[in-house]
């Protein structure tokens, strides 16, 4: 048994891969898992693979090609660490890594959330634009006034996998697993274990590194994906009622039905409220969520534009 499983699902990205494996110290309480799904020869050398040269990688060539959350389910099947770790190929863990593995290696809360930084990936400049990690930032600053608001976003709003230390018996006691979705296969599985775990802490230090490319599957929206987006909140949203989980706050949902009604027409509009009906959706309930962002928008960008024109004003 070691102390600590990675688990990192690849696709045709390698020196991306190597990059990511680089950054991980070599220890001997760390099980490292790599799961290829099912890469491109043309892309990838499989005879000088990432990892071959590392003792504490497990390889996993699985040939079904069913996405990252079908990577990961793998991985976990295979992880033999008292503690997960979950990371995308492409991405990397900071240097405090080594420090943070070793002050947790006897320490067992359900979850620790730790804070990331972010860069383009290619030119490795700080990437600034709102995104996961500044969420996962601004929610982690936010528990020292606000805890328990900071850990309700934290358990059911923060929809990815990486930046965290995991308890592996919290995974296997409630059979988690990860969704095998084109698109935000995470979801489900980061909800769930929000709602199971109990005890909760909350680091400051950046354990990880997400980098953006304009390569990613979340930059690259079709039709499809956004109504598995649907989808996939949609059971989100029927979770939180089921469970009592308050959420006026966490409006991922109606978000996208607003995205949807704005820049993907009333064809694509009415497919997503035939999702919501199947999932016993109301859709005045939804509508109500999404009047009340909208007026949120429009109050917050009419201050903007109050503010921009009396200093201007003001310069005169």
């Amino acid at each position: 048994m070691y102390s600590y499983t990675i688990i990192i699902p690849h696709k045709n990205i390698p020196k991306l891969l190597q990059r990511c494996l680089d950054s991980i110290p070599h220890r001997d309480d760390l099980h490292i898992i790599v799961v290829d799904d099912n890469s491109d020869p043309d892309k990838v050398d499989f005879e000088h693979f990432p990892g071959y040269d590392r003792d504490d990688v497990e390889i996993i060539f699985t040939k079904e090609g069913k996405g990252a959350g079908y990577a990961r389910n793998v991985g976990l099947s295979h992880a033999q660490g008292e503690k997960i770790i979950f990371a995308d190929s492409d991405d990397f863990f900071n240097y405090c890594i080594n420090d943070i593995l070793n002050e947790y290696k006897d320490d067992n809360p359900d979850i620790v959330y730790f804070k990331s930084t972010s860069i383009d990936s290619t030119f490795y400049t700080n990437y600034n634009r709102k995104n996961f990690q500044h969420e996962l930032n601004e929610y982690i600053d936010l528990f020292d006034s606000k805890p328990e608001e900071a850990l309700m976003h934290l358990r059911y709003d923060y929809g990815v996998p990486w930046g965290k230390i995991i308890r592996h018996d919290v995974i296997k006691e409630n059979n988690i697993k990860f969704d095998e979705t084109p698109i935000h296969n995470d979801t489900t599985f980061v909800y769930t274990l929000g709602y199971y775990a109990k005890n909760i802490k909350v680091d400051k230090r950046a354990l990880y590194c997400y980098t953006f490319s304009t390569s990613s599957t979340v930059n690259h929206l079709t039709e499809e994906k956004m109504l598995v987006r649907v989808k996939v909140f949609a059971k989100r949203e029927k979770f939180y009622v089921q469970n009592n989980i308050p959420a006026d706050n966490l409006d991922a949902l109606a978000n996208t039905l607003i995205s949807i009604k704005q820049d993907w027409g009333e064809d694509v509009q009415e497919k997503a409220y035939k999702i919501l009906a199947e999932e016993n959706i109301s859709k005045d309930y939804i509508q109500k969520k999404m009047k009340t962002i909208e007026r949120k928008k429009y109050k917050y960008n009419k201050q903007q534009r109050i503010k921009y024109f009396l200093k201007r004003f003001l310069k005169m």
